[in-house]
């Protein structure tokens, strides 16, 4: 696997282009499913739309091989991010 990284958690980012996925070190600090679900619950109440540099999920690979992660905003895209 060229270029390939284990990834043990991390961040899902949508965009129809790739600009925005500069703008997503702020989010680096999120580690954690709490820490996520904090963000998130923190983030419903702001009344601005949802940027594309803005995380939609969050996923914890642990010991499993391979997962399935909910997309918590939902919107069409050409580009994703995990990180």
């Amino acid at each position: 696997m060229c270029g390939a990284c284990p990834v043990g958690t991390g961040l899902i980012f949508l965009s129809d282009t790739i600009a925005p996925f500069t703008y997503t070190s702020e989010y680096s600090k999120i580690t954690s499913v709490e820490a996520y679900q904090k963000w998130k619950e923190e983030r419903k109440q702001s009344p601005k739309p949802m940027q594309p540099s803005e995380p939609v999920g969050f996923f914890e690979m642990g010991s499993a091989t391979t997962i399935t992660c909910d997309i918590d905003i939902k919107r069409a895209s050409f580009y994703i991010m995990v990180k």
